[in-house]
């Protein structure tokens, strides 16, 4: 994918477990690396889109579920999906493969919701155009 929706990375001793595979949680932190990426690639930061947009995203829900192992050195793709879009949140999905053979590894959501003062608020206009270029 050219469209800032994927990155390749090749998994190291700090993302594996002492057998040489991957560690449950090292996933997350790729995909918040992926996502936060994609977003600023359109315009929007997180530290400051409270203030410039009235709203932030917080995070709901996560799920990841692990398909095959994953181990140090591997090469790996992380592509991201908007999965859905709802009045006040949106659930991106991701899915890990490795790229010397294409072994699906490992499939991921994250839920989001836009608050402002505690509360549910609706997805702002520009951040749902947005996410719409990515729908599945």
């Amino acid at each position: 994918m050219t469209d800032g929706r994927s990155v390749r990375v090749r998994l190291s001793y700090a993302d594996c477990d002492p057998a040489g595979i991957i560690y449950y949680g090292a996933w997350f932190p790729i995909m918040e690396r992926l996502l936060l990426d994609w977003f600023f690639r359109g315009g929007f930061r997180f530290d400051t889109i409270l203030a410039e947009l009235g709203a932030a995203p917080v995070t709901r829900s996560t799920s990841c579920d692990y398909l095959a192992p994953a181990r140090v050195y591997d090469e790996v793709e992380v592509a991201l999906a908007v999965e859905s879009i709802g009045a006040s949140s949106y659930r991106l999905g991701f899915v890990m493969t490795r790229v010397g053979d294409l072994r699906l590894l490992a499939r991921a959501s994250i839920s989001c919701v836009y608050v402002a003062d505690g509360r549910a608020v609706a997805l702002p206009a520009a951040v749902r155009s947005y996410l719409e270029t990515a729908l599945v």
